[in-house]
């Protein structure tokens, strides 16, 4: 399994008729991961024609920002525990859900938002 450190990029990816993207980063190393939920943005038209991405209505590909999700005007941070080849947990404010995340590697995520 990759080593993950402080700063590093995780993303998971779900939903059932939708598929959506959800970002952290890495705040504090240990048994379980401390993470901070930070903003996506859609590529522009752009940005997807010049790396030949294709999309339909609705549908595009992501990459994280630097900037700190928030929740109630607080950041959000929750802890992450190890599963084989990914990490385990979610935000409070998403409820129940637990996603599995994964280093992010550099390349936009595609998301599709048509439900």
């Amino acid at each position: 399994m990759q080593t993950i450190k402080e700063g590093d990029i995780l993303v998971a990816t779900w939903g059932y008729t939708m598929l959506l993207a959800t970002w952290c980063r890495v705040v504090k190393v240990g048994k379980t991961l401390l993470v901070e939920e930070i903003n996506g943005r859609a590529l522009s038209a752009a940005e997807h024609e010049a790396q030949n991405l294709t999309t339909g209505y609705l549908q595009f590909y992501s990459v994280p920002t630097e900037i700190a999700a928030k929740h109630h005007d607080k950041p959000v941070q929750f802890r992450l525990y190890h599963r084989g080849e990914s990490w385990k947990g979610a935000p409070a404010h998403m409820g129940y859900r637990d996603l599995f995340f994964k280093p992010w590697d550099g390349k936009p995520v595609f998301e599709d938002h048509c439900d």
